[in-house]
């Protein structure tokens, strides 16, 4: 699984869909201010999905900022990703974005992708369509174990089945 990971990583950061760099920059800045701005949501939703990234800015600023500083202070996984998913232009994949830039030693990107190279790995059943909350939480179970057998984060997981779903 170490030699997957290590392979994939180097896709990643070699021009993969994802921004890891946006996404630790993003997780930098929500740290510091313990909240996201709306500028900044769609900065990083803009590295994630060019596509859906103008809707972010149909949240008020005090939308954005008080559902990000909420899902800091929740403690429970389905609470934050429904948090987030809630605020209008982040779906599942940008608002795991942004909890895997928050804390990569708990969290990691997640979609439908990174569903199929689960399944591809025998750790979950079948395609997913979409991915909700709540699948985004037996998601985040599986990459958590993956990350358990490896020398990874569950972050650095999450990127590299990013990568190795997206072939």
């Amino acid at each position: 699984m170490n030699e997957l990971i290590g392979d994939h990583l180097d896709e990643c950061a070699e021009g993969g869909v994802i921004s890891r760099d946006a996404i630790e920059a993003c997780g930098e800045r929500y740290r510091e201010q313990g909240y996201l701005t709306r500028r900044q949501l769609y900065a990083l939703s803009y590295a994630v999905s060019t596509r859906n990234a103008h809707r972010v800015m149909r949240n008020s600023r005090e939308e954005c900022e008080t559902m990000t500083a909420n899902a800091v202070t929740v403690t429970d996984d389905i609470s934050r990703i429904t948090l987030l998913t809630g605020l209008c232009g982040l779906e599942t994949l940008t608002a795991s974005c942004v909890l895997a830039g928050l804390d990569p030693q708990r969290y990691a990107v997640g979609d439908e992708t990174v569903w199929a190279a689960l399944a591809d790995l025998g750790r979950v059943r079948g395609s997913n369509g979409r991915i909700a909350p709540r699948e985004y939480c037996v998601l985040l179970e599986q990459v958590r174990a993956v990350a358990a057998e490896s020398d990874y984060s569950p972050a650095t997981v999450g990127y590299a089945l990013y990568a190795y779903g997206s072939e």
